[in-house]
């Protein structure tokens, strides 16, 4: 089905901006929650100011930062009636400052994103008109990391054109988008207010959401067209922690909202979630079993190579038997060709220039190592209980 589906949108191109003749002048309201971006909100400000679409109001929250924030987003904002700022002396969370912006928002629709993102002058033109379906609550866009520095930032890079771009609009074609990204995503907000906003109690809140929009009838869909540029941790303990939080929260929404499972009166969605989870501990039981049998391998070579005082070229010669590769090495370069056939795909679709992404490309096959890691350390952290660090 997802072949058929790459094959289609790959000779269709109009599929992807199918909405955007579609004219839509509706208000909508900016939810935009801060904490400690005092780097990144002015940039922030900067690209809200800098929309095409004029029927908007910019609603920025401040909660509880304990650094220049509030002060530079006061200095940012002066002048200009469409911003409202509110200054929240206690941290209450981005779910619990989402819903107190949503509260306060005139629009039809509230279009969340985060203190760090920077959006596209056009993003509201691409991504509106599809609400013109009233069974649309909310429209995802192609998530785009800012000014990648480090190799691992320009591997996430790669990582973010196909998981957070292609894949979504698959997935939209299937009814089963399973997160609103929160860089940003816009909602329907009577959508959000008959669900009763966001879940204060999940650490992944624009994950949790989806859940809900789908158990109330609701459809999510992606313009793939229209992005928003995000910023990443310029450091692996810093990714980590951000995936920790994300793949936690995504294991605990799961058992949360384990009634939606296979149950067909939710159509697709119902037995997409097992199967992603499915092949989530498919690839990390491969990952954990490849290890072990390396490991293994090489202990095997260091007591064989002893014999011979370690004159590793003296007997060595290459040699390839494709019947003797193994199920398992054949499993996993299978999910490596096709990842990559997703990449070409995404890049082809998106108009991307390979050049710009040699280094990501290139590293992109030690992201699977990353990926099993980031999820062997959430599991644990779920098994552990306990409060799971925000950043």
């Amino acid at each position: 089905m997802t072949f058929v589906l790459l094959s289609l949108i790959t000779s269709r191109k109009d599929l992807i901006n199918d909405k955007t003749d579609i004219e839509v002048n509706d208000l909508v309201s900016f939810i935009v929650p801060v904490y400690e971006e005092e780097s990144t909100i002015l940039d922030t400000i900067k690209s809200l100011k800098e929309l095409e679409y004029k029927h908007v109001e910019f609603i920025l929250l401040n909660d509880g930062s304990k650094d220049n924030s509030a002060k530079i987003i006061a200095k940012g904002i002066h002048g200009d009636s469409r911003f409202t700022f509110i200054d929240n002396e206690v941290n209450k969370g981005k779910a619990a400052t989402l819903n107190q912006g949503i509260a306060l928002a005139k629009g039809k629709y509230v279009a969340c994103m985060d203190g760090d993102s920077i959006v596209e002058p056009k993003i509201l033109n691409k991504s509106l008109p599809y609400f013109s379906n009233e069974k649309v609550g909310s429209v995802t866009v192609s998530v785009e990391v800012s000014n990648p520095k480090t190799i691992l930032q320009k591997i996430i890079s790669v990582e973010f054109s196909l998981g957070l771009s292609l894949m979504l609009k698959l997935f939209s074609f299937l009814n089963c988008v399973f997160v609103t990204p929160g860089p940003f995503s816009i909602y329907r907000k009577s959508a959000v207010n008959e669900i009763g906003g966001f879940d204060i109690n999940n650490i992944t809140e624009d994950h949790e959401i989806a859940f809900r929009l789908h158990k109330a009838g609701y459809k999510i869909e992606n313009c793939m067209e229209a992005k928003v540029f995000t910023e990443l941790p310029d450091t692996f303990k810093g990714i980590y922690v951000q995936r920790r939080r994300w793949y936690s929260g995504s294991i605990l929404t799961f058992f949360q909202h384990k009634d939606v499972l296979l149950k067909p009166k939710y159509g697709v969605f119902g037995f997409f979630i097992p199967f992603n989870f499915f092949l989530i501990l498919s690839g990390l039981s491969l990952f954990i079993f490849s290890t072990f049998l390396f490991i293994k391998k090489a202990i095997n070579y260091f007591i064989y190579y002893g014999y011979t005082n370690f004159n590793f070229f003296e007997n060595w010669k290459f040699e390839f038997d494709l019947l003797a590769f193994g199920q398992v090495n054949l499993f996993g370069m299978s999910m490596f060709l096709t990842t990559l056939l997703f990449i070409l795909v995404g890049f082809s679709l998106t108009q991307k220039k390979f050049k710009n992404y040699t280094l990501g490309l290139i590293g992109f096959p030690l992201f699977f190592i990353y990926y099993q890691i980031f999820w062997i350390g959430s599991i644990f952290q779920v098994l552990k209980g306990g409060k799971i660090k925000w950043r």
